[in-house]
This record gives structure tokens, C-alpha cells and sequence, in this order.
């Protein structure tokens, strides 16, 4: 407060020109003007005091020095109560984030219990009249475990697996042996007749009277026989297979309104199928769009083979 005082002093004297204490009507000015600047509380405990201003100014600064250190003390108590409160506060703060924390825990530690007695839970008979029963004919009660204890285990009810076959995967098929294939079964064998069954034509003109290994269309010798290829390289087998290939399309002489008997590769069969007779609606110079069932599709010319129409029954007859 001293320091305070000696301040305002050295402020009035700056702002004013002149001292505080040159006459009493400016020591009155000056002695308002530091009551203003000082905290409220003090304001007011200085306020309750009759006749302050006519007060000599030494007994003045001792009334102003005594409520300022009222004013101090105070103003440490309510720092400390502030202080108290504030970690009070926290305390309780951390408290709740505590609770709700093991309140999740223990919710989902029940929901792991729960589910674990969901699997365990036998299946249930249904009656012709309505309602279910166990198969124990009785209703039991499944006892609730704490985490910490060991619970005991219940028997395993397997649901018997039925095997699936991806589309990658070849199903085993019964073989069935006729009086023509158990004849000609040594006739068969080969590199590519080992496991399927015999092929439904030939793959290079659509004929089903031969195999692809007798086409007349072929240019190279079939297997097992003496070539005058042999030792070269196998870049010319494929010229000779694409020009056959190209051969084989240009004698193809189907268009719209002819039928065809096409040639499906279906994954569960080693190998192609023919199907038919389709009709043809429209031809490009390698495919035709054939009508099937639920529209049309196309098929390479290569893997059609022209057919008669078939029987239509007529009217009347």
C-alpha cells in the first residue's frame, strides 16, 4: 500500500503540474481519486467510516493501509476455497469417467457371457400341436458363471456338412459301362481319352459321324504316324491350325432362317455337348445369333453345324 500511495502521488503530480498537498482542497481531491482506484470491497469498508476525508493525512493512510490487508487476507481465503473446489470438481470428474468406463466393461463382458450360452443352448423339438420342448422333457435353467469361474462344458451338437462342389471343381460322376463301350473300351485309350468318355464329333467341322483326329479337313498327320513335320518347329503346326481353322469357317454356309445344332462346354463335363436344333436369326462373318428359350445369343460359326428343321406336326393331320 505504501508503494500504491508513493504511485498516486507521483501520477497526480505529473497529470497535474503541481504537488497533492499544497492546499487542503487539493489534498480532498487527491484522497477521492485514490479511494476510486482501490478494489470495491475496500471502497466500501472506507465508505462506512464518517468524516475520513477531514482526517489528517497520516491517520488516513493508516485506515487505507488496515482495509487493504482486511481485503488481502481475505482475498487468500477465498483463493484457497476456490483452489479446494476446483480439485473437488476434478476428483469427481474422474470419478464419473471411472463408472461409466467399467460400466461398458461389464456390459460387454455380459454380452460375451450371453452369447457364449446362446451356442451352448441345445435345439429345441417342435410339437405337431404347438409350442416346443427340450430333449431332456424338461425345462432346465442354465446357471449364470461369473468371468472368473470355470464353466463347465456342454456337448457339442454337429450339424452333419454336405459337400459343395466351386465351379472349378469336376463332380464325381458314376460310370455307367454299355455293351458298345465295355467292347471298345481298349479302343479308346490314349493321352487325351484316360478319364473322359468318348467325344460327340469333331471339334473342327461340327460333324458328329467322326472324331477330330479323322477330319478330312486337317492338313497335318493325325498322331502316331509318320510326318514330314516331324523336327520342325511347332510355330508351323499352329499356321497349319489357324488356316485350317479359316477354312473351316468360309465353307460354313449358314444364314438367317436356317437351324443349327450347337456345341456347349459346360464345367461339369470333361467334354462338349451338342445342343439343338436352334434357330438362326442373324450371322456376321465369324458368329450367328441363334433364338433359345429366353432370347437370343451368338456362337462362333465353328461351333455350329447345320441341321434340318425339325418336325413340325400339321393341323388337321
Amino acid at each position: 500500500m505504501h508503494a500504491f500511495l508513493k504511485r498516486c502521488e507521483g501520477v497526480w503530480e505529473d497529470c497535474t503540474g503541481e504537488r497533492h498537498d499544497i492546499s487542503p482542497a487539493v489534498v480532498m481531491l487527491w484522497k477521492n481519486a485514490v479511494i476510486k482506484a482501490l478494489p470495491r470491497s475496500v471502497q466500501a469498508g472506507l465508505g462506512d467510516m464518517v468524516g475520513l476525508d477531514a482526517k489528517p493525512i497520516e491517520e488516513w493512510r493508516l485506515h487505507l493501509i488496515h482495509h487493504d490487508m482486511k481485503y488481502q487476507a481475505t482475498k487468500g481465503e477465498n483463493y484457497e476455497e476456490i483452489k479446494t473446489l476446483k480439485l473437488r470438481l476434478l476428483k469427481i470428474q474422474v470419478a464419473e469417467k471411472d463408472a461409466e468406463a467399467n460400466k461398458n466393461k461389464k456390459s460387454t463382458k455380459q454380452m460375451a457371457i450371453l452369447a457364449e450360452k446362446a451356442g451352448r443352448t441345445p435345439p429345441t423339438v417342435q410339437q405337431s400341436g404347438g409350442g416346443s420342448v427340450c430333449p431332456q422333457n424338461q425345462v432346465q435353467q442354465t446357471p449364470v458363471y461369473l468371468p472368473t469361474q470355470v464353466q463347465p462344458q456342454a456337448p457339442q451338437y454337429i450339424q452333419q456338412q454336405i459337400p459343395v462342389y466351386l465351379p472349378t471343381q469336376v463332380q464325381p460322376q458314376a460310370q455307367v459301362y454299355t455293351p458298345i463301350q465295355h467292347q471298345q473300351k481298349g479302343q479308346w485309350r490314349g493321352k487325351q481319352r484316360s478319364r473322359g468318355r468318348r467325344d460327340d464329333g469333331c471339334f473342327i467341322c461340327g460333324d458328329c459321324r467322326h472324331l477330330a483326329r479323322d477330319c478330312p479337313t486337317q492338313q497335318y498327320p493325325p498322331q502316331g504316324s509318320t510326318s514330314q513335320y516331324r523336327g520342325e518347329p511347332v510355330l508351323d503346326i499352329r499356321n497349319i491350325e489357324a488356316e485350317a481353322y479359316a477354312r473351316a469357317m468360309t465353307n460354313i454356309s449358314v444364314g438367317s432362317g436356317d437351324w443349327v445344332n450347337v456345341k456347349i462346354h459346360k464345367m461339369n463335363l470333361l467334354q462338349p455337348v451338342w445342343s439343338g436344333p436352334w434357330e438362326v436369326v442373324e450371322r456376321t462373318a465369324d458368329a450367328l445369333r441363334i433364338k433359345v428359350k429366353k432370347g437370343t445369343c451368338w456362337h462362333l460359326l465353328t461351333h455350329c453345324v447345320a441341321v434340318p428343321p425339325p418336325f413340325q406336326k400339321r393341323h388337321g393331320s
